[in-house]
């Protein structure tokens, strides 16, 4: 049973959703904001836009998300505890657990418990002509939090008279879809020319329809064991929303130094807002704003666990489960930051770094700024090879790895990223196929 707690409050970890992810982003850990072009500017920095604004020949790029041209949708999974390896040699490995396994992942469980993140980006149509791009997509993001206590209970249960804890039990989803629309110039005045050879500017609008967000406004409850009884109290209070309208703004510099050496600064939803339940959509119990109320307590006595009343002793426990329709209200995007640069050795070479970050905690982000390096070998135009390492999510370790075909008007790019370890001991992971089309 108690095998079972615990692998539930795993699984938990990974089933809850930078929020916008693409091939090249992840390839390159988020640090090609200098350089980036066309439709991939979209969530990433309107400045670059302005490359083509003075140019007379006509440059557009598509990226195609639906059939019959698929696009895979942009995902991220992890969690900040446990990685492949360690679940597999101290949980699934087929026998009961040892002093030592239990011993392993409980040492693998921060303080602040287990935080499980999900996100996901699917393009549906991302286009852009000269200095001017828009675009379509699904976003998803979300997390869990699960107390350190919680997860120690699944693996050892508790001591008589002992409290465990779940006040800490939190999580949040977002689902919304998301029309984007770029414009990026290049300053015309003289006054940066001491410091650049080209300074651009760019802003990005998007329109958000927002189909469902859910939150855990309140979680406070314990359970503990006596010799003659089993005792268990809780309260929660958690509100759903659909029908949201909103809109964020994302700002863009880019500072051409000379023809090889870029550099940028972007914000990421520094202003946004979703307000939830403006119109029909999604109803939930026939609402588009519900609330939910939970509480709870049972004292259990021994005499009672099997006896013919445990139904009614059960039922009689709960003293409120309710739910209502609750006012509008509001939500916001994760706002980022992001300082980029890019230097281009030969036509075969080029680094690019950054430092970035966010201005939230929520949905498996956090405030740590977090760097990354990356080098771009180019065996021949038509065929990239992209390795990148740095830190990220949680301040742990980060590595990438890119490629792709770039041939003629057509290009396929492909993203993969891990941190907290490599391979089977990473604790998460980005993964991105992305096809384009250039005429």
């Amino acid at each position: 049973m108690k095998k079972i707690v615990f692998l539930l409050a795993v699984l938990l970890t990974f089933c809850f959703a930078q929020s916008h992810l693409n091939a090249p982003g992840i390839a390159y850990l988020f640090s090609n904001s200098a350089v980036v072009e066309g439709w991939e500017t979209i969530g990433t920095n309107p400045a670059n836009l302005g490359f083509y604004f003075d140019d007379s020949l006509t440059v557009s790029s598509l990226n195609i998300g639906f059939l019959p041209m698929v696009s895979v949708p942009a995902v991220n999974f992890g969690n900040n505890a446990f990685s492949y390896s360690l679940l597999m040699k101290d949980f699934f490995h087929g026998g009961k657990l040892s002093v030592k396994n239990k011993n392993n992942l409980l040492d693998a469980v921060s303080s602040n418990g287990v935080n499980g993140h999900f996100q996901m980006t699917q393009n549906i149509l991302k286009y852009s002509r000269n200095n001017i791009a828009f675009g379509l997509s699904l976003e998803s993001l979300g997390e869990t939090q699960l107390p350190k206590s919680f997860i120690n209970f699944g693996l050892n249960g508790n001591q008589f008279d002992q409290l465990i804890h779940i006040d800490d039990l939190d999580g949040e989803a977002l689902l919304y879809s998301n029309f984007n629309f770029y414009l990026g110039h290049r300053f015309k005045k003289d006054f940066y020319k001491k410091y650049f050879k080209e300074l651009y500017w760019g802003i990005g609008v998007d329109l958000i329809l927002g189909g469902i967000y859910q939150d855990i406004e309140k979680m406070d409850g314990y359970i503990t064991s006596r010799t003659d009884a089993l005792e268990i109290s809780g309260k929660a209070r958690s509100r759903v929303g659909t029908g949201g309208l909103g809109f964020a703004l994302d700002l863009g510099l880019t500072g051409k130094i000379d023809d090889n050496f870029y550099t940028s600064i972007t914000l990421q939803n520094p202003i946004s807002l979703i307000r939830w339940g403006v119109f029909d959509m999604i109803k939930i119990d026939g609402k588009n704003t519900q609330v939910y109320e939970y509480d709870y307590y049972l004292e259990l006595e021994s005499e009672e666990f099997f006896s013919d009343a445990i139904d009614s002793l059960l039922d009689a426990a709960v003293q409120t489960d309710s739910s209502y329709t609750g006012k509008k209200f509001n939500s916001h995007l994760p706002a980022s930051y992001n300082l980029s640069a890019s230097y281009q050795f030969s036509e075969k070479f080029k680094i690019n770094a950054a430092v970035y970050g966010y201005f939230s905690n929520k949905f498996g982000l956090d405030f740590v700024p977090k760097i990354s390096t990356v080098v771009t070998y180019n065996p021949n135009q038509a065929w990239p090879l992209i390795l990148g390492l740095g830190t990220g999510k949680f301040n742990q370790f980060t590595w990438s790895l890119g490629t792709g075909i770039h041939k003629g008007r057509y290009h396929l790019d492909l993203g993969f990223s891990q941190y907290g370890g490599l391979f089977n001991y990473s604790r998460g992971f980005y993964f991105a196929l992305d096809q384009s089309f250039y005429f």
